[in-house]
């Protein structure tokens, strides 16, 4: 556990706004908003769909004010529920049966005049979340076993994937917690509602896919680009760099990554959208020429001089069209 807290804080020092790419207006939003934040000394909630960035978010707002302070970060959904109160808050020696002899400090007394970032917050259980709202709010920790509480200084950067006021309403999620760590929000935009950011992430993560693999692939073909920009990306920029690893593996000696090296799933959304395509386009042309024909009076000699069409090509549409 030492060794892990020791690299995440080592890490956190070589993370900062810089290493957050994007040129859209969304992303450039989000930026600056949490640069405003960094340098005021508040709790943060940063929402976002899974593989957008929010750890890097929170990294980049420690190390703007706190480079050389610890970040500490708690996967939330990945500590057992007996062990939750123990693993945030620490213990005393003897609090429990197996509690180590000198007691252990809790994630929020590592974190002392640092970040803790709690990563999918609302996985917390409610029993956790009534415990954590008096830390936050107190700025004091008491271990399990101890008889008075300890004065820590930190920020909170809270992080989730889900909408905290629906858990709210739901009663899965404490609404005094919530307005305790929602203080400043940052909403970090799905990659499909930033497509012209896409060519910025493939360029940047393709450099550095070759560096790893040793390969020379230079680019993309505009067919295998245009895919990759008009997907719909549900894990966001992490399955964006999975898809590349995956299509450099094919690609290997190639040039350039080609349609047929992406997965196969992005090539079928590709198909699907193409064939939508085709069928709004010929929906909308039927529709045409079944408006030219009333205006022509059924005269398809007359229809087809007002659509500017060969008069063979407009019956054969009119057959295929069973107008």
């Amino acid at each position: 556990t030492y060794l892990k807290e020791k690299e995440l804080y080592e890490l956190s020092a070589r993370y900062s706004f810089e290493n957050i790419l994007g040129e859209s207006t969304l992303m450039r939003d989000a930026v600056y908003l949490a640069k405003r934040i960094a340098m005021i000394n508040t709790d943060v909630l940063i929402t976002g769909e899974s593989g957008t960035g929010k750890e890097l978010f929170a990294h980049s707002i420690h190390g703007y004010a706190h480079i050389n302070k610890p970040f500490i970060k708690v996967n939330c959904p990945a500590i057992p529920f007996e062990l939750a109160e123990s693993e945030l808050f620490g213990y005393e020696k003897g609090a429990f049966s197996g509690a180590l002899a000198s007691g252990k400090p809790g994630k929020f007394e590592a974190a002392q005049g640092g970040t803790i970032f709690l990563d999918e917050v609302s996985s917390l259980p409610l029993s956790i979340q009534a415990k954590l709202l008096r830390v936050v709010q107190e700025r004091e920790v008491e271990r399990l076993g101890a008889t008075k509480p300890k004065r820590v200084e930190f920020r909170v950067i809270a992080a989730t994937n889900t909408d905290l006021k629906e858990l709210v309403k739901e009663g899965k999620f404490r609404e005094d917690l919530y307005y305790r760590l929602a203080k400043a929000v940052i909403t970090i935009p799905p990659l499909r509602e930033r497509r012209e950011d896409i060519p910025l992430y493939i360029a940047h993560y393709l450099e550095r896919i070759n560096r790893s693999f040793g390969t020379k692939v230079k680019g993309l073909s505009p067919a295998a680009k245009e895919t990759l920009i008009n997907y719909s990306w549900p894990g966001n920029v992490r399955e964006l760099i999975n898809v590349l690893e995956q299509a450099l593996l094919r690609a290997w000696e190639a040039e350039e990554i080609l349609l047929e090296h992406l997965p196969l799933e992005l090539r079928t959304e590709r198909q699907e959208d193409s064939s939508l395509f085709r069928d709004k386009m010929a929906q909308t042309e039927r529709e045409m020429i079944r408006s030219a024909l009333e205006k022509a009076g059924g005269q398809k000699t007359k229809a087809a001089r007002l659509l500017k069409m060969p008069r063979s090509t407009l019956y054969m549409k009119i057959k295929r069209y069973g107008l």
